[in-house]
């Protein structure tokens, strides 16, 4: 599906043909090429390091099928008038605040709910800082068996580690 995809993704704006000058682009055919014959190893003799086991005939078979039905929907999305569409431009977009009535709003802010980016956000710092003071215990420790322990000065202090945000 990979592939197909590729190829789909050559044209867009409603054009329709995706094979048009698709031979012009050198640096399009190489990287189709080599994601082809990439694929094709990884699957037949990468085993336990990707996972995966060898595919038969008819399995590549069907593979090559439905990445073709790729190609045909993409030429089914093409022919329908983005006019058609209007109404996918505001899917996605959430309730406005000012659609939302006064008492329901009052409400929400007194929520101290956090919402599901911020809180991605916050769980993604910790594991930073985690990370970040784990790299940091791993260098004060092999800093630390290099110098024999004679010569360390006995005011020697390991670095503090760094705060997590509450």
């Amino acid at each position: 599906m990979q592939l197909f995809n590729e190829i789909n993704a050559r044209k867009i704006h409603g054009e329709r043909n995706v094979f048009e000058g698709i031979f012009n682009n050198l640096i399009f055919c190489s990287i189709v090429f080599g994601t082809f014959i990439i694929q094709i190893i990884i699957v037949q003799f990468g085993g336990k390091p990707f996972s995966c086991v060898a595919l038969s005939i008819d399995q590549w078979l069907w593979c090559t099928f439905l990445g073709f039905g790729s190609l045909l929907w993409g030429q089914v999305i093409s022919t329908i008038p983005t006019s058609r569409l209007k109404f996918l431009k505001s899917a996605g977009h959430g309730t406005q605040k000012e659609e939302i009535p006064d008492e329901e709003l009052d409400e929400l802010e007194d929520n101290e709910e956090i919402d599901h980016a911020e809180r991605e956000l916050r769980r993604g710092q910790i594991l930073w800082f985690r990370g970040l003071n784990r790299i940091q215990t791993q260098v004060t420790t092999r800093r630390r068996r290099r110098v024999p322990p004679s010569t360390t000065p006995k005011s020697h202090k390991p670095s503090p580690s760094i705060a997590l945000p509450a």
